[in-house]
């Protein structure tokens, strides 16, 4: 999409906007602009849903083919056991997905709400403040899935307990102070050499 002021420069240029601090590509119709910037919107919102459904359906096909695979092996409780294992496998895959989409989505609306808007009424309308909390909130989608992960997985949770204490640790021996000797003893030894 920024390669069409290259091959065509009456459909678009590239400009100086101050409002968000950066040079970008102006178009000069718009309904060409409104049409390139939704283009430019949805499909990263778009894959990122395409590829968490696809990834979300073949982990539980995994989980699925799992439990089939271990039942054969199994006596009657065991296998009680083992899908008992599974629903909670699928409760915590469903929690991971759904959170992880329903951030993207939370973090993602700001862009569009200003996107949409601006596109209606110009950039420039838009206030400075708004816009950038718009930007960090999008921003914040990149820190989500981490944390998402982290209160999902039971084995990041330990990884990152174990960090942390060794981080503590380490800060507790930097951190203790030795007793400095009193000044009264100092001093009467001193004068006790001279």
């Amino acid at each position: 999409m920024n390669l069409i002021p290259y091959y065509d420069p009456t459909i678009a240029k590239y400009g100086w906007l101050s409002y968000i601090g950066g040079c970008c590509v102006i178009y000069e119709g718009s309904i060409l602009s409104i049409s390139i910037h939704a283009i430019e919107a949805v499909i990263p919102l778009g894959l990122i849903g395409v590829t968490s459904v696809w990834t979300f359906v073949f982990t539980r096909g995994f989980l699925r083919k799992n439990l089939k695979r271990t039942q054969k092996a199994l006596n009657k409780e065991q296998v009680v056991e083992q899908k008992l294992i599974y629903s909670i496998q699928i409760k915590n895959l469903v929690g991971i997905f759904g959170s992880l989409l329903l951030l993207t989505g939370l973090s993602w609306s700001p862009f569009f709400i200003i996107l949409s808007v601006g596109l209606r009424i110009g950039f420039e309308s838009i206030p400075a403040p708004v816009f950038a909390t718009g930007l960090i909130i999008f921003l914040t989608s990149n820190v989500t899935g981490p944390i998402v992960q982290i209160y999902f997985r039971k084995d990041l949770q330990d990884t990152l307990k174990k960090m942390l204490s060794r981080c503590s640790i380490k800060w507790k021996n930097t951190s203790t102070v030795q007793p400095a000797p009193k000044r009264s003893d100092t001093k009467a030894s001193n004068m006790d050499e001279k």
